[in-house]
C-alpha cells in the first residue's frame, strides 16, 4: 500500500497517511464471521501494531456483545414472565463470557505503512461464528443468575439455533 504516494489524489485526503488498505472495510467481512477493525499510528512500529490489535479486538468484542445480547433479549421477551428476569445482570454476565471468545480470535489481516515519520498499522480480527457454542455461553452467563431466574431460563430451548437464525447464519 502506498498511503504517502504523491499526486493529486493524496491532496484530496486531509491526511494522506491515514488512507486504509482496500481490505480494511466492514463490508468485506466474510459471511459467517464478525469482524473487529483497529488502526493506530506511533513513532514505534511495535507500539502501533499492539495498539491496532487491541483496538480491533475491542471492536470485535463490542460487535459480538451487541449481536448476541440483542438476540438473547429478543428471545427472553418472547416468553411469559421475561419482564421479571434481571436482563441487565444477564447481559453483564454474558459480556464476560463473550470476552473469552474474543481472546481466542485470530488476527487475520494486518498491514503497516511508514509515512510522515510515523508508523501506521491496520488490523482486522475475525471470529468464525460457526465455531461458537452459543448455548454453552448462555448457560455460563445464566449460571450466575438467581435460582428462580435459572429455572425459568432452563425452560427456554435451542439458544444456539435461535442466535444463528437471528444473526442470519
Amino acid at each position: 500500500m502506498s498511503g504517502c504516494a504523491g499526486g493529486s489524489k493524496s491532496s484530496e485526503i486531509s491526511d494522506p497517511c491515514s488512507k486504509a488498505p482496500k481490505w480494511y472495510d466492514k463490508r468485506k467481512c466474510p459471511k459467517g464471521y464478525l469482524c473487529g477493525f483497529g488502526m493506530a499510528k506511533s513513532g514505534d512500529m511495535m507500539t502501533a501494531e499492539l495498539k491496532a490489535q487491541g483496538f480491533s479486538r475491542a471492536n470485535l468484542q463490542s460487535n459480538l456483545e451487541q449481536a448476541v445480547s440483542n438476540v438473547i433479549e429478543g428471545g427472553l421477551t418472547e416468553y411469559e414472565g421475561a419482564q421479571d428476569l434481571e436482563q441487565d445482570v444477564l447481559k453483564s454476565k454474558f459480556r464476560f463470557s463473550v470476552a473469552g471468545l474474543v481472546s481466542n480470535a485470530v488476527v487475520h489481516d494486518q498491514e503497516s505503512e511508514t509515512c510522515g515519520g510515523k508508523n501506521w498499522y491496520w488490523v482486522v480480527t475475525k471470529k468464525d461464528l460457526d465455531g461458537v457454542d452459543w448455548n454453552a455461553q448462555f448457560k455460563k452467563a445464566a449460571a450466575e443468575m438467581p435460582e428462580a431466574t435459572q429455572k425459568f431460563i432452563e425452560e427456554i430451548d435451542d439458544w444456539s439455533e435461535r442466535v444463528e437464525r437471528e444473526l442470519g447464519y
